[in-house]
């Protein structure tokens, strides 16, 4: 996992395009950017930890998109 400042990742972080079938898709920084509360210090006073949507499998190199690509698309799967 890769971890960002919470107050400053979210400017840093670009929109990701990719190119899938011959079709440009675009993956917004808002969508790559995971805040998670974390209650180590207090429940009443959370600190947010943030964290990049992607991760690379360990064993093959493969980039693991999940959530982060399929929450802005319409995502349709043909089971033949």
């Amino acid at each position: 996992m890769i971890f960002v400042d919470c107050s400053k990742g979210r400017e840093k972080i670009e929109d990701l395009y990719m190119m899938v079938d011959g079709n440009w898709l675009q993956i917004s920084s808002s969508d790559l950017i995971i805040e998670n509360p974390s209650s180590l210090f207090s429940a009443n006073d959370p600190v947010y930890s943030c964290k990049l949507a992607l991760s690379m499998s360990k064993n093959s190199g493969v980039w693991l998109l999940g959530n982060a690509f399929f929450k802005g698309f319409y995502a349709r799967f043909n089971l033949k």
